[in-house]
């Protein structure tokens, strides 16, 4: 029988550990916990499909509880043993196999193999990005060892060591404090946005255009920074409109709850979220648990994309120019087409204003066929060197002319020569085929997933976009 073997998760084994439980508990009247843990405890694992079993009692309990463990028919395996932790094994019938093997790992609270029992459990249920990659060097570990035990655990080794410094890095929450952009730490937070510059643009755009507090304007808020043990781990900001922008470098449920908490304590709805996809899905999650939010409006995850202007050896395309301030009925219905079933929260008045501002600032481009336009592409967000790209749209009985590539072009000679921009970022749902290949074709690179999140709450006021 291969010992070191994968199978897929299968959903009886929160139900074989409970039975087991339910089993052996009354006999173990010291127990002060027994805990599922291992791979079958972290749902869509798989593994050797062994139920593992933490159990808890204080140290002078260990030997007595070890002898009672015996009685139900559990080996003890002094081997494998420490003086910290007694390990035992039974093989019990099984509704999916002839047998199964448990294991039982003795110990007492205070210990560091309970307490790594249960970080790394806890830390993989609340990050299946990471379950995925784990699982994926087990099935390689268990491919590759050849039934060897020091191979096996070799293959195994880098991502334990991995999994094990970010739970580490997460491990004492209580140094983690959320505090006020100031003047005085206002450098500091622009140089932990740049770091990650491609997913901080509106945080990086907004913190440029209105500061780092709150005023009347729409995307103005008061920015916040995310200390652990006195480094900048996260910085977001909620704005008047109901958006919440965030970066951040942890992942964590008690991460997402301190900056919820935060966000509350102002006046202000919570609407959209915006960020890196895989931190938002998860603060999202927690909004709709909480009920901050009720109903989706628009959930997109998108890939993000980073082009460099100066690599483009283009030139200037004839139908392509600026707009100006006559164009804007043409803008608006393709701006209207362009927002159907996103959120927007702006009146005429607004979206006027709004127009004549990309205007004056040189942030607007479209295609124009003997003076009709049938094609447009924004800045939609600029901050120091840095360009976010937004707004691209084709009329839809003029697609596939190439229309949207002439505009692109212009943008990225504008973007380089009249706004300086070091770096374009651009980002479209991960389904929509026509505009990646579009990007792709300008020599844009994905760089990750960005999520787009709107919703309604409570509030009687409207849902908002940027």
């Amino acid at each position: 029988m291969s010992k070191y073997v994968f199978k897929p998760y299968s959903s009886i084994f929160p139900e074989l550990f409970n039975k087991e439980k339910d089993r052996i508990a009354p006999h173990l009247k010291k127990a002060l916990a027994i805990e599922h843990i291992g791979s079958t405890a972290v749902c869509n694992l798989g593994g050797k499909g062994i139920i593992d079993i933490a159990i808890a009692v204080n140290k002078e309990d260990m030997d007595a509880t070890s002898q009672q463990l015996q009685h139900l028919g559990y080996e003890f395996r002094p081997t494998f043993s420490t003086p910290d932790r007694f390990y035992f094994i039974i093989h019990l019938p099984d509704p999916e196999e002839e047998n199964r093997r448990y294991h039982v790992h003795l110990t007492y609270p205070e210990s560091s193999d309970w307490k790594g029992f249960i970080s790394f459990r806890d830390y993989l249920r609340a990050h299946p990005e990471e379950v995925q990659e784990y699982a994926e060097i087990k099935k390689q570990a268990a491919r590759e060892a050849n039934q060897e035990g020091n191979l096996y655990r070799k293959i195994k080794e880098p991502i334990f060591q991995k999994i094990n410094a970010l739970i580490d890095k997460l491990d004492d929450f209580s140094k983690i404090f959320i505090e006020a952009v100031t003047e005085s730490s206002l450098q500091e937070a622009i140089a932990f946005l740049r770091k990650y510059e491609d997913f901080s643009l509106f945080l990086l755009g907004n913190l440029e255009t209105h500061g780092h507090k709150l005023t009347f304007a729409p995307n103005s808020g008061n920015f916040k920074l995310v200390r652990h043990r006195g480094k900048i781990v996260a910085i977001f900001c909620l704005t008047r409109r109901g958006n919440l922008l965030v970066q951040s470098e942890l992942s964590d449920r008690r991460l997402s709850e301190k900056i919820l908490t935060a966000c509350q304590a102002e006046d202000l709805p919570i609407l959209g979220l915006l960020g890196p996809w895989d931190f938002c899905q998860h603060l999202w999650n927690l909004f709709k648990e909480k009920a901050i939010i009720i109903n989706d409006n628009l959930i997109t995850k998108n890939i993000l994309y980073t082009l460099d202007p100066s690599k483009q050896m283009i030139s200037d395309e004839p139908h392509v120019r600026l707009l100006l301030p006559g164009d804007y009925p043409q803008w608006k219905r393709l701006r209207i087409e362009y927002l159907e079933g996103l959120p927007s929260d702006l009146s005429e008045e607004q979206n006027h204003e709004l127009f004549l501002e990309k205007v004056k600032n040189k942030i607007s481009w479209g295609y124009f066929l003997q003076e009709q336009l049938v094609a447009m592409a924004d800045l939609n967000a600029k901050a120091m060197d840095l360009g976010q790209v937004g707004g691209v749209y084709t009329v839809p009985s003029f697609r596939k002319k190439g229309f949207a590539r002439s505009v692109m072009r212009q943008l990225i000679i504008d973007a380089k020569n009249i706004h300086q921009i070091r770096k374009l970022i651009i980002f479209t749902g991960e389904n929509n085929h026509p505009a990646r290949k579009l990007y792709e074709s300008l020599e844009a690179h994905s760089v990750g997933y960005y999520g787009l999140m709107f919703g309604n709450n409570h509030s009687p006021k409207g849902s908002h976009a940027n």
